[in-house]
């Protein structure tokens, strides 16, 4: 789990420190993407949107390697590790990087994509205890006599 979560927090740092937008050579793409939402009726899905998804998705494995590290009962200290990384990176852009825009925004989805992978991890960490009491109980022998003091 360590090497896991290691990685996804360089990649999400090498994606926040990189000194100019990451889709900064995609415009037209984009541009197409937008108009083929706004074609199936969704015209309100423009760049501001799709940044704000992605600063999300981004941080959902944080948020997920996070809780299962820390464990499910700590959910708020692994919703916390997303947050201060965001800081991090926005801090650092603001100070470091004149080419891109930190943005309070950008916390704000970075740790809401935290928050959501920490309650997948807690979810998943729950159906993992019960399937292991289930296992356990399934292999005590029913017919056992219970061990009672002398």
């Amino acid at each position: 789990m360590h090497v896991a979560l290691v990685l996804v927090i360089l990649v999400v740092l090498a994606i926040g420190f990189w000194p100019s937008r990451v889709d900064a050579g995609a415009h037209d793409e984009l541009e197409a993407l937008f108009a083929w939402f706004a074609s199936i009726g969704l015209p309100g899905i423009d760049y501001r949107v799709l940044e704000s998804a992605a600063n999300v998705v981004m941080f959902v494995p944080i948020g997920f390697l996070v809780a299962l590290e820390l464990g499910p009962a700590r959910w708020l200290p692994s919703v916390l590790v997303g947050a201060a990384l965001s800081i991090v990176i926005e801090a650092g852009q603001w100070l470091l990087l004149p080419d891109r825009v930190p943005s309070a925004g950008d916390v704000i989805a970075n740790t809401a994509g935290a928050a959501l992978g920490v309650g997948l991890g807690v979810v998943i960490a729950g159906v993992r205890r019960r399937r292991s009491r289930r296992r356990a109980d399934a292999t005590q022998d029913p017919d056992a006599e219970p061990i009672r003091p002398a």
